[in-house]
C-alpha cells in the first residue's frame, strides 16, 4: 500500500479591528467584479463576470467627422466646382485686364483707318477701289489682332484662376484639417476620461488592498496526511498531483512562471489578462501536476488584481482563481 501523501496547509488570521476593512473590501472588489445576486444567507452569490464596457460600440464615435471648411473643399473640387469658382476668378481679370487692351486694340486699328481714309483723299483715290482695299486690310488686322488679344488674355486668365483655385482649394483643406484635429483632440480626451473613470474604482481597491497587507497577520502553518489515491482515480488521471494541478482541492492553484515551461500564449480573459497554455517544469510535476494545462500567470495578475495572488507553501505564487472569474484547464 502505498505512503500516505503530505500536504501542508498555512492559514492567515485577520486580526478582529482590520476584519470589518477587508470585508468591505472585498465585498466592494466583489460588486465590481463580477455580477451577484442576493442569497438567502443575506450575501451574494457570484453568478458571473461583468463584461467589459466599451465607450462606445459605434466605431465613427472614436473619430472627428470632416469639418466644414473640408466639405467645402471637396465640393469645389469636384468638376461642377472647378467650372464654376474658375469662371469666377477669371472674370475680374478679363473685366480688368482685357477689356482694356481690347479697348485700345480697337482705338489703335480705328486711328489706322482714318489715316488711310486721309491719305486716300490726298491720292484722289477716296471712295475708289484702293480705298475698299486699304480698309479690308485694316479690318482683318484688326481681327487678328482682337484674336490674339483675346487668345493670350483668356489663356492668361484662366492660368491666374487655375493656380487661385489650387491655392483655395489648398487653404480650406489645411485650415479643415485643423478643425477635424481640434474635434479629434477632444474625442480622445473623452475616451481618457472614461477609461480613467472605468479603472478608477480598482486603482482605489488595489491601494486599499495594499493598505490592508501591509497590517500585522496572524499565520500559522500546520501538515496534515491524506490518503493516497485509489486505483480508479489513477487510472482516469486525476491522482493526487493531477488534483493539485487543478486546483479541485485547494483553492490557490501554482502559477508562479518560474514554476513552468514550454509556454505559449493561446487567448486573453474578458478581464484582459494573458490565457497560456504551458507545463510544469519536471521538479514541480509531482506537486503541480503532469500534462499540459490552461491558465493565467501569477506575475501577471498581481499587477492588476493583487488580492487574487498569494504565496505558497513552498515559496512561489499562486492564484485564487476564483477571484479572476476562470477556472484552470487540462488541455
Amino acid at each position: 500500500m502505498a505512503d500516505p501523501v503530505s500536504q501542508t496547509i498555512t492559514q492567515t488570521n485577520i486580526p478582529e479591528y482590520a476584519r470589518p476593512y477587508v470585508e468591505s473590501m472585498l465585498g466592494a472588489t466583489q460588486q465590481q467584479l463580477f455580477n451577484t445576486t442576493p442569497n438567502a444567507a443575506g450575501g451574494y452569490d457570484i453568478s458571473g463576470v461583468k463584461p467589459y464596457q466599451a465607450y462606445s460600440d459605434d466605431p465613427s464615435k472614436y473619430f472627428a467627422d470632416f469639418s466644414p471648411m473640408q466639405q467645402q473643399a471637396f465640393g469645389q473640387a469636384g468638376p461642377g466646382g472647378f467650372a464654376s469658382t474658375v469662371g469666377q476668378y477669371m472674370n475680374p481679370y478679363l473685366q480688368m485686364s482685357l477689356a482694356p487692351q481690347l479697348a485700345e486694340a480697337n482705338r489703335a486699328y480705328d486711328i489706322s483707318g482714318m489715316n488711310a481714309n486721309a491719305q486716300a483723299t490726298r491720292a484722289g483715290a477716296f471712295g475708289g477701289g484702293r480705298q475698299a482695299l486699304m480698309q479690308s486690310e485694316n479690318e482683318r488686322n484688326r481681327n487678328m489682332g482682337i484674336a490674339g488679344i483675346l487668345g493670350q488674355g483668356y489663356n492668361n486668365a484662366f492660368q491666374g484662376a487655375t493656380n487661385q483655385y489650387n491655392t483655395g482649394i489648398g487653404q480650406l483643406l489645411q485650415m479643415g484639417g485643423q478643425q477635424q484635429q481640434l474635434e479629434q483632440n477632444k474625442i480622445n480626451q473623452a475616451i481618457q476620461n472614461y477609461s480613467m473613470g472605468q479603472q478608477y474604482p480598482q486603482q482605489q481597491l488595489a491601494f486599499m488592498n495594499s493598505m490592508l497587507r501591509g497590517l500585522p497577520l496572524q499565520t500559522a502553518t500546520t501538515s496534515a496526511y491524506q490518503a493516497p489515491p485509489s486505483t480508479a482515480s489513477q487510472v482516469a488521471g486525476l491522482g493526487t498531483a493531477g488534483v493539485a494541478g487543478l486546483g479541485l482541492y485547494n483553492t490557490m492553484n501554482q502559477s508562479d512562471i518560474r514554476t513552468k515551461e514550454n509556454i505559449e500564449l493561446v487567448g486573453k480573459l474578458p478581464n484582459n489578462l494573458g490565457w497560456y497554455e504551458f507545463e510544469y517544469k519536471p521538479e514541480f510535476k509531482t506537486n503541480a501536476g503532469y500534462g499540459r494545462y490552461r491558465g493565467v500567470m501569477a506575475h501577471e495578475v498581481e499587477e492588476v488584481m493583487p488580492s487574487a495572488v498569494g504565496v505558497m507553501s513552498n515559496g512561489y505564487k499562486g492564484v485564487r482563481y476564483a477571484l479572476i472569474g476562470a477556472e484552470m484547464e487540462t488541455v
